[in-house]
């Protein structure tokens, strides 16, 4: 798995790209969820959503966690992200989320992310 170099975010956001970051697995209910935040925005003015996923495809040969169900769909109070600065984004991404900036990977790859963690 390659991740993208920090150095180059802003280039990624400038060509209107969103950025996920695996953070781990959850529950919400008795459902196991996969937890990742995505960037997205501009670098004056990011946004960084925490998607937390139904973990719907475990077993299944290829998964795209991208259209699995949310949990913030159906409970709009789970909702949780944060816009300012691509580094204030970031900052929140390691306080509130426990994320790491230097993790950040392509968009298509974050189902890479998943089929690996779900193996293991």
């Amino acid at each position: 798995m390659k991740y993208i170099d920090s150095s180059q975010l802003k280039t990624y956001l400038k060509l209107g790209r969103e950025l996920p970051q695996f953070l781990g697995f959850g529950k919400y209910f008795e459902s196991r969820t996969f937890e990742w935040a995505n960037l997205s925005g501009s670098p004056e003015k990011a946004k960084i959503d925490l998607i937390r996923s139904y973990d719907a495809g475990a077993g299944w040969g290829c998964c795209d966690v991208l259209s699995f169900g949310q949990v913030a769909d159906d409970d709009p109070s789970e909702e949780k992200f944060f816009e300012g600065a691509l580094e204030e984004c970031l900052s929140w991404l390691e306080s509130e989320l426990g994320g790491d900036r230097e993790k950040f990977v392509g968009q298509g790859m974050i189902d890479q992310v998943y089929e690996e963690q779900c193996r293991q």
